[in-house]
């Protein structure tokens, strides 16, 4: 796997391709991974001309996880443009798919877990649309519609008082979650 900025394929990774598989003579990589580029300002954010923050300064004033949250909300080859606007719009969302993990205290529950029935039909749906998401290219921001698509489930399975069912439909969100690296830590 090899990654790097969309405005680096010509001639850079190009070059990387031709002088290591001379060297070598193999292929360099097998997948290309070539993110889009973040815009501040309708501008490529750039340490070359001072167009840019820093991971500490947006961290000081944003929880990382709604950072991460929000980076993989756009599918990675596409660009971005990063405003603290955005960023708090995705903190609003980011809640949004956290609460049911809260009210139903899926950190406690033990991981695997899932419910029978009818609920655990939908979350083997949530949990196979997720997948295919993640197969088509790494999408990311299709995989986060699959997990919202379970916070629902999630939510009306603890409104009717589902409780042990409601709780593993919960951990099942909160270990796919986790794949995308959301949800390490229970909310203080």
């Amino acid at each position: 796997i090899h990654g790097g900025g969309q405005d680096l394929i010509f001639p850079h990774h190009e070059n990387e391709i031709a002088q290591s598989e001379a060297a070598t003579g193999k292929p360099f990589a097998n997948f290309w991974t070539e993110n889009g580029m973040v815009n501040l300002g309708g501008e490529k954010m750039s340490k070359s001309t001072g167009n840019l923050f820093f991971i500490e300064d947006i961290a000081a004033r944003t929880d990382p996880e709604v950072v991460r949250f929000y980076l993989l909300s756009t599918h990675y080859r596409s660009p971005i443009d990063f405003t603290l606007e955005r960023l708090a719009e995705a903190g609003i969302a980011f809640e949004r798919l956290r609460q049911p993990l809260v009210r139903a205290d899926a950190w406690s529950v033990e991981a695997g877990a899932r419910p029978g029935g009818s609920l655990g039909g939908e979350i083997a749906e949530a949990t196979r649309k997720f997948g295919e998401a993640m197969d088509d290219d790494f999408n990311t921001a299709k995989a986060i519609g699959h997990l919202f698509d379970l916070a629902r489930v999630v939510n009306r399975a603890l409104d009717e008082g589902i409780g042990p069912e409601g709780r593993a439909a919960a951990r099942a969100l909160l270990d796919l979650g986790g794949i995308l690296g959301l949800f390490w830590r229970k909310p203080a």
